[in-house]
């Protein structure tokens, strides 16, 4: 770099496809997740995984009263099939790209977790519930990246399986679900990390196992099955602050299994089970207006996916795919800025009925090795979302790069103070392909002693 902080480079995209791709370059910031997690995509470098199926005639049988539910096809498992087998041949989403990094493993949970609940707060990651090998548990536990350990927490209350979730202020909402025996459960169960203890508040009255998801300080929760046992539309709203339920408008049709995060104000789910099977269909809810509206649709009929929010987008991964006839370990992160899907690195292996945390975790659910314990962790999808580098600026943040040809973008970086800094620019497309973000670093030399500082 050139003394005293000012540079300029050169950025060049080339499109080896067929087709126009549009790319939007964003900026993050270098906190050692930043780069590595920006959900990116193309030029092309085809993505290395588009799937990894269960092995042909391999069934996946779900923990005891859940694997019943499924079977009978009512319940918590599927409204339309038992646990999945056979391969998953779906083609790659017309929108796609994949960043750099992959899923890393964690020591397993103590005990077995099957739709099972997660939430981190604090850079913990609290997890557990769901069903175990006998019948749903009560069983908490917390996950702190500096130990690299599970640690049993206090048992919540009532034994839970499909329960929503959520932290607000510091402590995690438990919300319905169903109880050993398949029982209903309304309960909303309330754990308070600084205590290490659980309370209740307002039980659902309108919902159970739906997706969850926290906006503005509310607990969201989408679809699931109402106390009857049916499939519903209803989106039940819980507002901490006065311990009451509420409705907001319907979802646009009949849901269960669906996948929901919260980021920018918004609400979105995605995929999900309705009355004519499996779906791709995705929605996004306005609470200013109280109304739904379709987005992008997910690339694969995912349900009983790992879904969580970050870096400001909705990150769904593995599930039941093929209308319940397969489980998948592809991951696809939703950027309501572009409105598209892009792929992200394969989980390990197949995986469904996982919880999924910001951070980005997943935890249990049910694996290709029938592992019911299994943690994963994708590095880098623990921030808000892109920022702006003062330091760095673009002469073009959305460019669209013709069929065979090049677009060159240039960046200019330049600094006042001495020192070096650091950041990324990660690529969202519409093409197939993926390339890693792009790190970026700045040295600002000292100026030397007597050196005029005007001029």
């Amino acid at each position: 770099m050139r003394p005293h902080g000012s540079a300029t480079r050169k950025l060049t995209l080339t499109n080896s496809g067929d087709g126009p791709a549009t790319v939007r370059i964003d900026q993050f910031a270098s906190d050692g997740a930043a780069s590595a997690g920006t959900p990116s995509a193309p030029s092309g470098v085809p993505a290395t995984k588009q799937a990894v199926p269960l092995k042909q005639g391999t069934a996946r049988p779900l923990a005891s009263v859940l694997a019943a539910a499924a079977r009978a096809g009512h319940g918590i498992g599927s409204t339309r099939t038992a646990a999945p087998h056979g391969t998953s041949t779906a083609p790659a989403a017309a929108r796609t790209g994949a960043p750099a990094p992959a899923w890393t493993g964690l020591p397993d949970l103590p005990t077995p977790s099957v739709q099972g609940v997660a939430g981190t707060d604090q850079g913990v990651v609290y997890a557990g519930l769901g069903a175990g090998t006998e019948d749903v548990t009560n069983t908490f536990y917390a996950y702190d990246p500096s130990s690299g350990a599970w640690q049993r927490k206090a048992d919540a209350p009532h034994a839970v399986a499909a329960a929503g979730s959520g932290f607000v202020g510091g402590k995690l909402y438990v919300t319905g679900g169903v109880g050993p025996l398949l029982t209903v459960q309304p309960a909303t169960q309330v754990y308070d990390p600084a205590t290490d203890s659980w309370t209740e508040a307002a039980p659902d009255p309108y919902t159970i196992a739906g997706a969850t998801a926290v906006l503005d300080g509310r607990i969201y929760e989408v679809g699931g099955l109402t106390t009857g046992a049916d499939a519903t539309a209803v989106v039940a709203v819980y507002d901490p602050a006065t311990d009451t339920w509420s409705k907001a408008a319907d979802y646009p049709e009949n849901i269960m299994n669906t996948q929901c995060g919260a980021t920018g104000g918004q609400l979105y789910c995605a995929g999900g089970v309705t009355a004519g099977g499996a779906t791709t269909d995705a929605f996004g809810y306005d609470t200013a207006a109280n109304r739904w509206h379709r987005i992008a649709a997910l690339p694969v009929d995912a349900q009983c996916a790992t879904a969580a929010t970050a870096n400001g987008e909705l990150v769904v991964a593995g599930g039941i795919v093929e209308d319940g006839q397969a489980a998948s370990a592809r991951a696809f992160a939703y950027d309501p800025a572009a409105d598209w899907w892009a792929q992200l690195p394969d989980l390990p292996g197949p995986q469904y009925y996982g919880a999924g945390a910001t951070g980005l975790y997943s935890v249990g659910g049910v694996t290709a090795d029938d592992s019911l314990t299994g943690a994963y962790r994708l590095t880098g999808y623990d921030q808000a979302g892109p920022v702006h580098l003062p330091w760095l600026s673009l002469s073009r943040g959305t460019v669209t790069v013709p069929a065979g040809r090049s677009v060159t973008v240039t960046v200019r970086l330049s600094g006042d103070r001495p020192g070096t800094v650091a950041g990324s620019l990660g690529f969202e497309s519409d093409a197939l392909h993926a390339i890693a973000p792009l790190p970026v670093t700045l040295t600002v030399a000292a100026r030397p002693a007597g050196h005029p500082t005007g001029g």
